[in-house]
């Protein structure tokens, strides 16, 4: 899988793209029910379950560094997770923008995703990435 940020960069996993290669696989005929991907600096395999519904198997997360308002992690492709209050109103695209191009994550930047608790067991995310 060859994936294309929105600046024109290629880039590392993406999930949602990852889903996306996988159906489109399925629908084309080139696989039947799993498969094995490569990604610039991974390798990923994904099942086909049901109504092609696709499950993807991302890398573990072995490192995750707390920073002062949130916590940065790499599940494939780098991701900065900060918690917020009322989400829904939250300025995504600045907060997410400043976080993404400040000097902590050149050259490249980071995804950045924030997340509201709204339930014991229930968040909501949005996020920045380009």
């Amino acid at each position: 899988m060859v994936y294309y940020n929105a600046d024109g960069k290629e880039s590392t996993m993406c999930g949602n793209g990852g889903g996306c290669l996988v159906a489109f696989a399925k629908l084309l005929g080139m696989i039947e029910n799993k498969c094995v991907f490569n990604v610039i600096n991974s390798v990923h395999s994904a099942t086909i379950m049901g109504d092609n519904f696709g499950a993807l198997q991302m890398i573990d997360v072995n490192q995750i560094e707390e920073k002062s308002k949130g916590m940065f992690l790499n599940i494939g492709s780098s991701h900065y997770l900060e918690i917020v209050r009322d989400l829904v109103y939250f300025d995504v695209y600045r907060n997410g923008k400043r976080i993404r191009e400040g000097n902590e994550y050149k050259p490249g930047g980071t995804n950045v995703n924030f997340v509201e608790q709204e339930g014991p067991c229930h968040f909501r995310v949005r996020t920045f990435e380009c």
